[in-house]
């Protein structure tokens, strides 16, 4: 249903509290953080109990999420790697930074990951500033940011 509401509108407002609603208390129960002893199911569950409870705006996840950044801004790649991806995007969605898109842009080049490199691309792709969007567009002629097998992949998410 996600993909059927118009961003910024009254309609995803009351969409996200619905969400919110609905996985608030998976929320409750997994958190963050991996325990000993869980369940395959639970741990495949967080995150996608992460990522709507984000999408819902809820205020702990989101300052829970910036924590986690915070923690490991000098090695993005050092954040765990099952909530990596949410943890990535939330940041972007967060600050609508282009400094930010320029830092994960300069980890893409750097790191030889492969699901990392589409982990970051996948968080440039939720920044909303239309010069930084045609800018990550322009990037792709160059084979030094973007290697011309992984434009297909980047076009994917913008």
């Amino acid at each position: 249903l996600e993909l059927f509401v118009d961003e910024d509108s009254e309609t995803e407002k009351a969409f996200q509290s619905l969400v919110g609603k609905l996985f608030a208390k998976n929320y409750a129960r997994l958190g963050w953080d991996k325990v000993a002893g869980e369940s395959a199911g639970d741990e495949s569950l967080r995150g996608i109990v992460l990522s709507k409870t984000l999408y819902a705006e809820n205020a702990d996840a989101k300052a829970k999420a910036s924590q986690i950044f915070a923690a490991h801004k000098e090695n993005l790649a050092g954040i765990p790697a099952d909530i990596r991806p949410i943890v990535l995007n939330n940041e972007i969605k967060t600050t609508n930074s282009a400094e930010l898109v320029k830092t994960y842009r300069e980890t893409y080049v750097k790191t030889s990951l492969q699901e990392f490199k589409r982990e970051l691309e996948g968080a440039v792709a939720l920044i909303k500033d239309e010069k930084v969007i045609a800018e990550l567009l322009e990037s792709f002629k160059n084979a030094d940011i973007v290697k011309p097998q992984d434009i297909a992949f980047s076009w994917f998410y913008l």
